[in-house]
């Protein structure tokens, strides 16, 4: 009898180091072109001393990797109340996808380091 198991790519780092102000958007996450079903993610905030801002974190669904969604599949906020602070998010059954993010006031400059994981279903 097979055995299914995930099988993960290689870790991709998709922003790195980034200052993010108004917005600034990852790297495309691929899952289509090898048939990857999911991926998991991890944003890093590094937050200046004092911040007041916190980091939005939109994920843009996309068909093709180029035209990506005016509305995101989902957004989330990385509170500046730990920092640097780290959150995880997976999503699933989508072609592409990446992420946008932006501070939710008008003072700071937060680093941001992004990575995935990507992962298919494979039988043994």
């Amino acid at each position: 009898m097979a055995t299914i198991s995930r099988s993960f790519a290689t870790e991709q780092t998709v922003m790195s180091a980034v200052s993010v102000t108004t917005g600034s958007a990852s790297s495309d996450i691929d899952l289509e072109t090898d048939g990857y079903e999911g991926v998991h993610i991890t944003v890093d905030a590094d937050f200046p001393g004092t911040p007041t801002d916190n980091l939005v974190v939109e994920v843009q669904g996309s068909l093709d990797g180029t035209n990506y969604d005016d509305t995101p599949l989902m957004a989330f906020e990385i509170d500046n109340g730990t920092d640097p602070n780290q959150a995880s998010v997976v999503i699933r059954d989508v072609s592409h996808c990446r992420l946008y993010c932006y501070r939710d006031g008008s003072t700071d400059t937060i680093t941001v380091t992004a990575k995935c994981q990507r992962w298919r279903y494979t039988s043994a």
